[in-house]
């Protein structure tokens, strides 16, 4: 079940980072990306 949440979690964040990147300003994008590596990557 974790495993399931992790794999849902990870491409929720993704299509946000990927809408951001789309729509929003690089800096937000940059921001976003450090927020989701340093989730991922403790």
């Amino acid at each position: 079940m974790g495993l399931v949440f992790e794999l849902i979690f990870m491409v929720v964040i993704q299509t946000m980072i990927d809408w951001l990147y789309i729509n929003a300003q690089p800096t937000v994008y940059t921001i976003e990306l450090g927020i989701h590596y340093a989730r991922v990557f403790p």
